[in-house]
């Protein structure tokens, strides 16, 4: 192959002797580390990519590995990505060129405690949401950085799992629109100056207080569609370096009717009453009737108007392809919906 470090690749040799492979030893020569940074990559990335399943790292660089640095490395991230279930560090694949969905799957690495930075330059034929699953990752160390990727859809509230997270989680520079999830207060031990960054979306509603138990250094929230103020759990927060362009000023346009009170032993369904909800979500219940929050409708379901109690199933010929969609589309010629 035209690379730049091409040494016994597509040779007869054994895969260890290949630029970039390092093996767990030379009899058994399963691939344990895998660094093509910077190689004048070109093409797809294979679906058997996910046959290396005993690849544990991308490298031993910290911001570089894997296949970092090839931006004519094209095409759809495989779903076979999500058998490396024995990968630890540095999955990159920034200055790449990838285009459809972050795979759900790579939900599967729950071992990956160091660095996830995938580079999509083409935007989404259906959205590119943030996959739920990312919250099942054990990210201890590492950086999450999906920063300038063209998401679409809301910030998933699984993100606030990453209980262990200590560096970066960048999602800011997409398309990004929603509520900013509660559970995002739960990213307690990101260090000072480790941000959690949802700059330069479209996020609306209120600055959750829950945000106010992060590190007062580690939140960025700038250039979206924020209001009614700062939260006075916030009020340490460098509110011109951390709030700056939003709609703090003006009153949000609705807030959330309180629920009455049930008693312990009641059996009484809740009555579902106004809520902060705009179109293309619902305020999500626990059967005791707490409220938790808002929760973007999901593919094939939609929310067309504000305060509603549920999501509506799409009709025979119509589809919802992403997350908070707010009505259905007509299915593409060739493809059907019968539900």
């Amino acid at each position: 192959p035209s690379w730049f470090d091409n040494v016994n690749w597509l040779s007869s040799d054994s895969c260890c002797s290949y630029a970039g492979v390092t093996c767990d030893s030379w009899i058994t020569a399963n691939v344990v580390e895998l660094d093509l940074t910077f190689n004048s990559l070109d093409g797809t990335l294979p679906t058997q990519f996910g046959d290396l399943t005993s690849l544990t790292s991308g490298g031993l660089a910290q911001y570089y590995g894997l296949l970092d640095g090839n931006p004519s490395l094209q095409g759809t991230l495989p779903s076979q990505i999500g058998r490396l279930t024995n990968f630890k560090k540095f999955m990159n694949m920034e200055g790449s060129a990838f285009s459809g969905k972050i795979p759900t799957q790579l939900g599967n690495l729950v071992q990956l405690t160091e660095q996830l930075a995938i580079q999509f330059e083409a935007e989404g034929d259906e959205g590119r949401p943030i996959p739920s699953q990312l919250g099942q990752l054990s990210m201890n160390t590492g950086i999450v950085y999906l920063a300038f990727n063209k998401l679409t859809g809301s910030v998933p509230s699984e993100i606030g799992q990453l209980t262990n997270a200590k560096n970066h989680i960048y999602f800011q520079n997409n398309g990004l629109s929603g509520i900013i999830p509660t559970q995002l207060g739960n990213l307690m031990k990101l260090s000072t100056s480790r941000q959690l960054n949802l700059g330069y979306n479209s996020l609306t509603f209120t600055i959750p207080t829950e945000l106010g138990k992060l590190p007062t250094a580690s939140l960025n929230l700038v250039h979206n569609k924020l209001c009614s103020g700062v939260p006075t759990e916030l009020a340490a927060f460098d509110s011109e370096y951390i709030f700056n362009g939003n709609n703090l000023e003006e009153e949000c346009p609705e807030f959330p009717t309180p629920l009455p009170s049930l008693s312990p032993t009641s059996t009484l369904v809740p009555t579902f009453a106004p809520t902060r909800c705009g179109p293309g979500s619902f305020e999500d219940y626990d059967s005791d009737g707490t409220g938790r929050g808002c929760t973007p409708c999901p593919p094939g379901k939609f929310s067309g108007e504000k305060s509603a109690p549920m999501c509506t199933v799409c009709g025979a010929g119509k589809v919802a392809v992403q997350w908070g969609s707010t009505s259905c589309d007509l299915c593409a010629s060739g493809r059907y919906n019968d539900d």
